[in-house]
């Protein structure tokens, strides 16, 4: 018998699920943004569970709560008293997105009608004066996965908010499915490089320390302010092919703006990969300054 020594502590098991975790995860990201996940109600509470596990932080998802009768007749009623209690209930929302799953694709229930139909009646009727906004993502989970959720996501969020107006002078930099030490990191680089971006979607909140009563909720910064805008940056930057660059698409095509794809992280080459595609944008020629992000005693005899 031959015992061989184990490599590694542990086993990796990255998630990989489907596409309402991520138009759920890109949801997060919104300030005064909470989504309702129209399907079953366990099309929530396993993403709920997956998410604040992974960072150790709360945040609020709601759910239309499909059962048996809905899946057979149809369950638009569902969204419209879930829109309504959501409303009632948390009187800082203004971003609804309403996202679908597998069952209620199936089924074909119109999310984009019955969120014209809410438009033009319960909104004006019960909440006249209040700023809502409805977005209907199209996210079936028997398509794709959750990183082309979180894509469909963005894109939907760009989609209804960008408003054409003076050029900013900023860049938008969509991040794809990170981290909120990611986030971070991205920031800290853009300073470094005096790069003034707006980032989708900042979540470093949900880096924040647990609290002593246990029962603090995390929310995005992301403000409705801040999507409005990038219709009139500079560019826009997607950092993951797949997270983010149907929204760059959407605003190169649409918004005339130029776009580029990135990959960075903290390591020399990519940093170099990011400042060239930044200087792209721009239309600047490369500066000859490197970041260099690392142990003091590796980055210095490397530089």
């Amino acid at each position: 018998m031959v015992i061989w020594e184990k490599g590694e502590g542990g086993t990796i098991n990255p998630i990989f699920t489907c596409q309402p975790a991520g138009a759920q995860y890109a949801s997060i990201g919104i300030k005064d943004c909470i989504g309702i996940v129209h399907g079953g109600q366990g099309c929530v509470m396993f993403v709920r569970l997956l998410i604040s596990q992974h960072l150790k932080e709360s945040f609020e998802i709601a759910s239309s709560s499909v059962h048996e009768d809905g899946a057979v007749f149809g369950a638009l009623d569902r969204v419209e008293q879930a829109v309504d209690v959501l409303l009632m209930r948390y009187p800082h929302v203004k971003v609804v997105p309403i996202i679908t799953t597998c069952s209620t694709e199936v089924i074909g229930d119109d999310v984009d009608g019955v969120a014209r139909k809410l438009n033009e009646g319960l909104l004006q009727e019960k909440y006249a004066g209040r700023e809502v906004h409805l977005i209907p993502v199209h996210t079936p989970s028997f398509v794709g996965s959750m990183v082309s959720g979180y894509d469909v996501a963005v894109r939907d969020f760009v989609k209804h908010f960008a408003t054409r107006g003076e050029p900013n002078g900023k860049l938008n930099l969509i991040t794809g499915w990170a981290n909120p030490g990611d986030i971070k990191a991205l920031k800290h680089l853009l300073a470094e490089m005096e790069i003034e971006a707006t980032v989708l979607f900042e979540i470093e909140t949900f880096d924040s320390p647990l609290m002593p009563d246990g029962n603090s909720v995390s929310h995005g910064s992301t403000t409705i302010a801040d999507l409005q805008v990038t219709a009139n940056a500079l560019g826009a930057i997607a950092l993951n092919r797949y997270e983010g660059d149907q929204a760059a698409k959407y605003l190169e095509f649409a918004r005339k703006l130029p776009s580029r794809y990135a990959v960075t992280d903290r390591r020399r080459p990519h940093t170099d990969h990011l400042r060239r595609a930044v200087a792209d944008v721009r239309a600047t020629p490369h500066r000859r300054r490197a970041t260099a992000v690392g142990r003091t005693d590796l980055t210095e005899s490397r530089a």
